[in-house]
């Protein structure tokens, strides 16, 4: 059994000056190797004080540069903040500066040969499944009221399967009428049809369309079916834009706290320290 330590650089409730957190989290991170832990991980997040690590690989880069031995653990990177691509790059990066020691964890979708068919057919699953947990704490739940409930465990004898957890596959076969290719176009793929087939169309619907990859998968899966490969990419996510709303009341509120509260403030707080010092 490895045991690893997670810095996470909380500062609840602003206890501490934020640079005082970063710098005995720092302190944390460099006793991880000598005391003879086997990893150390982070994870991302953003705005507020629960965990101030904005940038996992950043930190992680830091962490390998001090260190020879223990892996360095991604134990989430929020991937719709991010270019994809930049992150593929950011990983790999790390990984051969660290010479191997990267740990990429997260529920990563993999791809598996489908079970021999009929002749002419090719085939994959898609899987889903997290590399860290494919024992019994891995599973497909289909007792739903108990999944609502929060208490949730394994029954096999009641239908529940064990992970990786198949959801969905694709298959081709060449057509077997299509008139023969022209000789004198090089480019020109013998026709094929494709199919696939995913557990449930509810990750399209409007509601769920932007949770995640949805839309990714969706408009990847008619592009592959539609033989149109090069249309098949992870977009980047659009920055939103955001409006405030307020009163007529509040509006004039805000004026008059920008005009004279805040400005009596900051004189009312010069004149109480010239006395002071006096």
């Amino acid at each position: 059994m490895d045991v690893g330590v997670a810095v996470a650089m909380q500062n609840p409730n602003r206890q501490q000056a934020d640079h005082e957190v970063y710098w005995e989290e720092r302190r944390l991170a460099d006793l991880t190797e000598p005391l003879g832990f086997d990893s150390f991980w982070t994870v991302e997040h953003h705005f507020d004080d629960y965990t101030m690590v904005p940038d996992v690989c950043q930190f992680l880069t830091y962490v390998a540069g001090r260190t020879s031995r223990i892996k360095l653990g991604t134990a989430v990177i929020v991937l719709p903040w991010h270019d994809p691509v930049r992150v593929a790059e950011q990983v790999s990066m790390l990984d051969i500066l660290s010479e191997g020691r990267l740990l990429l964890a997260g529920p990563l979708p993999a791809i598996d040969a489908l079970d021999p068919g009929p002749a002419g057919f090719t085939g994959s699953l898609i899987v889903a499944e997290f590399d860290s947990l494919k024992d019994a704490r891995s599973w497909a739940e289909t007792d739903m009221a108990q999944l609502k409930s929060g208490r949730v465990e394994l029954n096999a004898d009641k239908g529940d399967k064990a992970g990786p957890v198949t959801i969905g596959a694709v298959t081709a076969t060449n057509a077997t009428d299509a008139p023969k290719p022209d000789p004198s176009k090089t480019d020109q793929r013998p026709p094929e049809s494709r199919f696939v087939t995913i557990g449930d169309s509810d990750f399209a619907a409007n509601y769920a369309i932007r949770i995640q990859g949805n839309q990714d998968l969706f408009l990847n899966t008619i592009n592959w079916l539609a033989q149109q490969e090069n249309l098949i990419s992870i977009r980047p996510r659009s920055p939103s834009d955001s409006h405030l709303t307020i009163t007529a009341r509040q509006a004039t509120a805000v004026l008059w706290m920008s005009l004279l509260v805040v400005p009596a403030l900051v004189f009312g707080t010069g004149v109480y320290t010239w006395w002071r010092k006096r």
